[in-house]
């Protein structure tokens, strides 16, 4: 059974920037031939942004999970196989045009909350639809605040509440209009959240028809290998409102996330049963990474070769 305690709550280290469309695919392709890129004098030069954007570039990268340090070499890093597969230079989708990548993307930072608490805290465990800034930081301050051995700092969350927005919404100047750096964040275009004024915002909720079939069947095996890896048969609850879940990280409705859990059962060996009124999703095979990766091949219409 999976828990809201999550072993390690991290805020900040973006360096108060939202990520931005180009710094994935080359700090993945940098990575490849300098695994200290991020200690080199000429870093800035090399990807091509100011000294602190750089910090913020490894932060997102690993809070996505696109990168890991290198054992032994300290402030060395090597690209994952996910990584590699989408953003290489021969990867799959090096220049983020694929919506499916997005989405992935907008997954893989909410199932590794250790490195962007906030994101997965308001998308997963946060419970109202509308809410503002002011709202979230309170919850979130006091939602941590109760678990020993956390210290908890309103400014951080603050800042990151700040972000998370900019991550997701176009950027209004101080005359409340959009500014022209606003569609700098890729994930702007999943549409998961809308301003209802100036200080107030809320989620999306529907089918979000740009969500792809195999991304979505990614998310729900890999969920259900982190979480669930020994059981055959859980609640559907688990998958539409706990923690982690997929149905609340992408704002599906249920008669969305069934419709798709339908489509893909073959795919995925996943189908939802509800005898006697217990609305269970039950799987009848096992996974293993490769099958993920094959997932999102398949979504690419990768065939083998260059």
């Amino acid at each position: 059974m999976q828990s809201s305690v999550l072993s390690r709550y991290s805020f900040s280290g973006h360096e108060s920037f939202a990520l931005r469309y180009s710094w994935l695919p080359k700090a993945i392709q940098h990575l490849e031939c300098q695994p200290d890129l991020f200690l080199l004098e000429d870093a800035t030069t090399e990807l091509g942004v100011g000294k602190n954007m750089v910090s913020s570039i490894r932060h997102w990268c690993q809070a996505l999970r696109l990168i890991a340090p290198l054992t032994g070499q300290k402030g060395s890093y090597q690209a994952l196989p996910l990584a590699q597969t989408l953003l290489s230079a021969q990867g799959l989708d090096p220049y983020l045009e694929d919506p499916g990548t997005l989405w992935l993307l907008h997954w893989q930072l909410l199932s590794h909350p250790e490195e962007a608490t906030l994101w997965h805290l308001l998308f997963t465990v946060f419970r109202t639809d509308t809410f503002t800034r002011q709202e979230v930081v309170s919850w979130t301050f006091d939602h941590v605040q109760s678990i020993p051995g956390v210290r908890a700092n309103l400014n951080s969350m603050d800042r990151d509440f700040e972000v998370l927005v900019r991550t997701y919404l176009p950027a209004l100047n101080p005359k409340g209009h959009v500014g022209e750096e606003s569609f700098d964040s890729p994930l702007v275009e999943l549409g998961l959240m809308r301003r209802v004024d100036r200080n107030t915002f809320e989620f999306v909720r529907g089918e979000h028809r740009s969500l792809p079939d195999l991304i979505f069947a990614y998310a729900l095996v890999d969920h259900w290998q982190k979480v669930y890896p020994e059981v055959t048969t859980v609640g559907l609850e688990r998958f539409m409102y706990h923690p982690g879940a997929p149905g609340a990280a992408f704002k599906l409705t249920e008669t969305a996330f069934l419709n798709r859990l339908e489509q893909l059962q073959a795919i995925t060996g996943i189908h939802f049963d509800d005898t006697a009124g217990m609305r269970s999703l039950i799987r009848n095979r096992s996974w293993a990474e490769q099958d993920k990766l094959d997932l999102l091949k398949a979504h690419y219409g990768w065939e083998g070769g260059n």
